[in-house]
């Protein structure tokens, strides 16, 4: 109640209009290495925790403001799509725009069979080991947008980008 008596009191002033010109989106162009978060002699391990984290390496990934992702095998998803972005395409010269073009033309012509690096090893083997993994592996990731892994990526903490 008193604070509307306050409010009626106090007529709104218009913000004065913004006369600076808007600057240019600068595009963030990961550093080659800039996605290393590897434990040692361990490597880097992936995991989806729920539908709002991944562990990727030593570090945590937040993705509780990410609203899309509603199964865990689109997180999961992420995160082996993030070390596969940072194996394939992160080389300090295109942008994460470029980037995830590349990804999704990668996506569109292979699926996301070729995520896991464990099954990308024995994808043309038909040993008794890679039956075993594809059985495994097989239906454990669904696709994500750009814009969700594009998320994920700028919220790696450990991420080195220039800006372009």
């Amino acid at each position: 109640m008193f604070s509307r008596r306050v409010a009626e009191s106090r007529p709104a002033e218009a913000a004065p209009p913004h006369r600076e010109p808007l600057r240019a989106v600068v595009a963030r162009i990961p550093i080659e290495g800039g996605f290393d978060v590897s434990r040692g002699r361990r490597g880097l391990r992936i995991a989806a925790r729920g539908v709002d984290r991944i562990e990727y390496g030593r570090e945590s990934i937040d993705l509780r403001g990410v609203e899309q992702l509603v199964d865990e095998s689109q997180t999961r998803a992420i995160g082996y799509a993030i070390a596969l972005v940072a194996d394939r395409w992160v080389d300090g010269s295109r942008n994460l725009s470029e980037i995830l073009d590349e990804l999704e033309r990668h996506f569109d012509a292979s699926g996301l069979d070729g995520l896991d690096p464990r099954t990308q090893t024995h994808a043309h083997s038909h040993t008794h080991e890679h039956a075993h993994l594809h059985r495994y592996y097989s239906g454990n990731f669904a696709r994500p947008r750009r814009y969700e892994i594009a998320a994920a990526i700028n919220r790696l903490r450990v991420l080195c980008a220039k800006p372009r």
